[in-house]
């Protein structure tokens, strides 16, 4: 999802359920 600042990030629960 995209951060305010417009940099891309990964939310810690999207990258949880990845793992």
């Amino acid at each position: 999802e995209f951060s305010p600042d417009g940099q891309f990030i990964a939310s810690a629960d999207r990258d949880f359920k990845i793992r």
